[in-house]
């Protein structure tokens, strides 16, 4: 097999999207464009957390280009009584939450996300945080956030 890995905007060291715009829809285009431009017409399709539900989204709306899925503590799926489910919006000083999550905080998620902890070394974890505080990725996480709209009907919405 040949191992495609890529960060989405917004995570890792790909920065924040230029358009702005972090919907499902979007999230979707980037993965169809880039299995394109790597012509790619048939994969396995691996998703963890976020990437889950995009892959969950994809596999949905291209069955055909989907060999087989696996989802990795994929989340993201609203539910109707999380905040922001029924139309509300979260307060506007939520934008800083993760301006003010000490490292600590990010080494309890990657050890949350992985099983295998042996795999965690030490070195990675400046590394894992780098990725989040990359200049651009906590407001655009926030706008990922705003943006995410429940699918109520199995289409992909926004």
């Amino acid at each position: 097999f040949t191992l495609v890995r890529f960060d989405l905007p917004s995570h890792g060291f790909t920065g924040p999207d230029p358009s702005d715009d972090y919907s499902m829809q979007r999230s979707l285009h980037i993965v169809r464009q880039l299995l394109d431009h790597l012509q790619l017409n048939k994969v396995h399709l691996v998703g963890s957390s976020l990437g889950g539900n995009i892959a969950f989204n994809f596999a949905a709306n291209n069955s055909e280009r989907v060999a087989s899925l696996t989802l990795i503590n994929s989340g993201g799926f609203r539910k109707d009584n999380a905040r922001g489910g029924r139309g509300e919006s979260l307060p506007q000083w939520a934008n800083y939450l993760l301006y003010l999550l000490p490292e600590s905080a990010y080494a309890y998620f990657l050890n949350w996300m992985l099983v295998d902890k042996p795999m965690i070394l030490d070195q990675q974890i400046p590394l894992f945080v780098d990725s989040f505080r990359r200049e651009g990725n906590r407001w655009a996480e926030m706008q990922r956030i705003r943006q995410f709209k429940k699918v109520s009907n199995g289409n992909c919405s926004r």
